[in-house]
């Protein structure tokens, strides 16, 4: 599968395949790019080096709101774990 990954990867890089390197290229620069993305992204949605437009899914409040709760249930975040500040 790596290798069928790879392939696809090249022939159609703004596919549904991304590697591990492009999407990690995409968080560091979401990280770092202060000039680019801006000093603190907040509904960026970052593609192959492109900005594009988030989903509607994306968008809702409410389900943005489930998502954060969930992923802080799931990783088992306690306090003292994280440096965020109004993390609950």
């Amino acid at each position: 599968m790596p290798a069928a990954s790879r392939a696809l990867a090249r022939i159609a890089p703004a596919g549904t395949v991304r590697l591990p390197a492009t999407c990690a290229t995409d968080i560091l620069r979401a990280c770092f790019d202060t000039k680019g993305v801006g000093e603190r992204p907040k509904g960026k949605y970052l593609h192959i080096r492109v900005e594009g437009a988030p989903s509607d899914e994306a968008l809702d409040s409410e389900k943005r709101e489930m998502l954060w709760k969930d992923s802080i249930r799931y990783a088992g975040l306690k306090d003292g774990d994280t440096s965020l500040a109004n993390w609950q």
